[in-house]
This record gives structure tokens, sequence and C-alpha cells, in this order.
């Protein structure tokens, strides 16, 4: 780990880590041991699924320009998660998913 042994690195993140197209970014430094815990809203989860499933934040593609399903795609994303009881179970889904068709 990059932290001091006993230190825990811990990053505060908002909306604006997923609008900004930097999940990558920030998967990076987790991977690679900057950070070990994070400290983050619902903004945060609803705009990381919603970029996950749809593309989109907010009904932005990457390029800033609005989408079809526009600002109403977040509300998609929550209804998609709720009808699959948790996010850990989307995110399981999602994978299996991922898998069958690899």
């Amino acid at each position: 780990p990059v932290v001091a042994p006993g230190a825990v690195g811990a990053a505060v993140v908002g909306p604006a880590l997923v609008h900004s197209r930097a999940r990558a970014d920030f998967e990076w430094f987790i991977r690679n041991g900057y950070v070990q815990a994070v400290l983050a809203g619902n903004a945060v989860a609803v705009h990381d699924i919603e970029a996950a499933i749809f593309g989109t934040t907010l009904g932005m593609s990457n390029t800033g320009q609005p989408t079809d399903g526009g600002h109403g795609l977040h509300m998609r994303a929550i209804n998609r998660v709720r009808a699959l009881g948790s996010i850990e179970q989307a995110v399981e889904k999602a994978q299996k998913l991922a898998a069958a068709a690899a």
C-alpha cells in the first residue's frame, strides 16, 4: 500500500467525479493503494449507476450533449436497481450477464 502502515487513505467524492468521466481514474487510485475508504452521498451512487447502464450522467453524453430520455435516465437507473432489490444484486446480475457474453 502507498499509505503509511496503520493509516487509511480516504477520499471524499461528489457527483462531479462521475460527471467529469473520472471514474476510471479514481479506480486507479483505489487499485494502487492510495485510497482505502470512500465517503460519498447517494448522488454519486445514482450517477455512477446511470453511467454504467446508459453511459450518461443526468442524461448528458460524455461530450456534454443531451441524450434521448435526458434527465429521467437517472430515475430509470434507480428503478432498475429497485426492481432487482439492491445495488449488490444489480452488480451481481451485470457480472453474470458479462460472464455469459464472454
